[in-house]
């Protein structure tokens, strides 16, 4: 499928230009999840109340209308709301809240010294462009509203890659994964134990959690389409609650083509699409 992506800081300017169009189908399958993880191997994220507060300190609606330009929206499990056999609306939720963050931070033991703040962490965000460090210094502020300091800290992708998969140095990170087409594929990933220290793209906060491996593992081994269900409910429930990572946004990914070319493949992996249909208007 003929599409350029471009920085979402560009939207604006080619909205006004003539003959062209911004398209977002064709990239339906693959779903995309940006999300927040910690290292739970730090000892200040394994208190609950902790990344609890986090989560109620990120207004994900503001993230979405000003980092990404409208091109998301909050999620509110890490399953996709594109994948609706399996997406459960009635899960835990974390609504933007700083008067709680902070409650939870001073229950933790997590108090505001004389310069107001209660701690300092790094943070890194995928080397993927200036819409993901835009992102993170838009967290970095919601969180100084309650405390917590951070510094970002950029590395290009293979340094990124080997900073949170291979050596584990950082405090908390963000990215986005592919959900695709089922759990099974793009987010089962992010919470089980035995992606932890197998490969990047997988268990990046190193959660590991006997109870949700089992329903994982069973998810992937059950052939009763309706079981199934009920296990992949019950993971985004375990998710939800122990919360190794905060899925903020689905990200709605486009292009941007002329209004000359018509019969694109506008299906759900269009983008992989033949172009034997399309055609230019004279």
């Amino acid at each position: 499928m003929p599409v350029t992506p471009v920085p979402l800081s560009d939207v604006d300017r080619l909205r006004k230009l003539p003959n062209i169009e911004i398209v977002t189908y064709g990239f339906g399958t693959f779903a995309p999840m940006y999300f927040f993880d910690f290292n739970l191997e730090k000892p200040l994220f394994k208190d609950i109340r902790v990344r609890q507060a986090f989560a109620h300190a990120i207004d994900k609606k503001a993230l979405a209308e000003i980092a990404w330009y409208g091109f998301a929206k909050p999620a509110s499990t890490p399953v996709p709301s594109a994948q609706k056999q399996f997406f459960a609306i009635d899960m835990q939720q974390y609504p933007y809240d700083p008067v709680k963050a902070e409650r939870l931070l001073d229950e933790a033991g997590y108090k505001r010294g004389k310069d107001g703040v209660r701690f300092r962490i790094t943070h890194l965000p995928v080397a993927y462009g200036e819409d993901f460090r835009r992102s993170a210094e838009f967290i970095r502020q919601q969180l100084k509203r309650v405390g917590i300091e951070v510094e970002i800290v950029n590395y290009d992708l293979a340094g990124w890659l080997r900073k949170v998969f291979a050596e584990r140095d950082f405090d908390t990170m963000t990215a986005y994964y592919a959900a695709n087409a089922d759990p099974q594929i793009g987010v089962h990933r992010r919470f089980w134990s035995k992606t932890f220290n197998h490969a990047s793209w997988t268990n990046g906060s190193g959660y590991q959690s006997p109870e949700m491996d089992k329903v994982i593992e069973a998810s992937q081994a059950e052939a009763d389409p309706a079981r199934r269900g009920e296990l992949l409910r019950e993971f985004q429930r375990i998710a939800q609650r122990d919360l190794p990572s905060i899925t903020l946004l689905e990200v709605s990914l486009f292009g941007v083509k002329s209004k000359r070319l018509h019969g694109l493949d506008t299906g759900p992996d269009g983008i992989y699409g033949s172009y034997k249909d399309a055609w230019l208007d004279q």
